[in-house]
């Protein structure tokens, strides 16, 4: 996505890879080669939303995918 402010202004995003990914650290990506990533209800992202009655309501506890 490209915003047209950005242009006005000449500024070109860019973007950090993390330390220990597969391109930032290929000598890791050989000796870990599985990844793994854990989703979270969103109810459940911070512990506080955790009993929202209106959230538990909505997602009858169902994952949103």
């Amino acid at each position: 996505m490209f915003v047209e402010d950005w242009q006005k202004k000449n500024f070109s995003p860019s973007s950090l890879l993390p330390t220990e990914s597969v391109k930032g650290s290929p000598e890791l990506a050989k000796k870990y080669p599985l990844m793994a990533v854990q989703r979270k209800l969103a109810r459940s992202v911070h512990s506080s939303h955790g009993m929202n009655e209106w959230i538990l309501e909505v997602q009858r506890n169902q994952p949103n995918v």
